[in-house]
């Protein structure tokens, strides 16, 4: 398990990643980049994770874990014998991040959680976005 620690860690730090987990295909995590001591457990994504394991493309998932929203990269890891594990690599999305996106690419951007607006950039705009995602007047 160091090895793997060890090349994951770096990741995490240098590429500013919140998250970079690798799960067995059970659901349990193998490794975690932002919390090494914490392994051979399921959390919040072990559902994710286990769809994964029949799933051969990666995906992109917006999902709560440790009670925050987040972007998330899953992708099937497999060996001669079958799924061998998922890796996951993921950042948290707060408002600091949803109006650097936005800013970046000059995006209106609204975000829905259990029907309810929890996030939109810019902060103070009226998007005229229904949560169907169709534009009104």
């Amino acid at each position: 398990m160091n090895a793997i620690l060890d090349e994951i860690i770096p990741y995490h730090g240098q590429l500013n990643y919140d998250l970079i987990t690798l799960y067995d295909p059970n659901g349990l995590t193998i490794a975690r980049a932002d919390m090494p001591g914490i392994f051979g457990k399921s959390d919040e994504l072990t559902p994710l994770v286990l769809k994964k394991n029949d799933d051969r493309q990666s995906s992109l998932e917006v999902s709560m874990y440790n009670g925050k929203l987040a972007l998330l990269s899953l992708a099937r890891l497999k060996g001669t014998a079958g799924p061998l594990s998922v890796l996951v690599v993921g950042n948290y999305l707060d408002q600091k991040s949803i109006d650097d996106f936005a800013a970046t690419h000059a995006l209106k951007v609204i975000f829905y959680f259990n029907d309810k607006q929890i996030m939109v950039h810019p902060v103070h705009a009226n998007l005229g976005v229904e949560k169907s995602g169709h534009t009104t007047p």
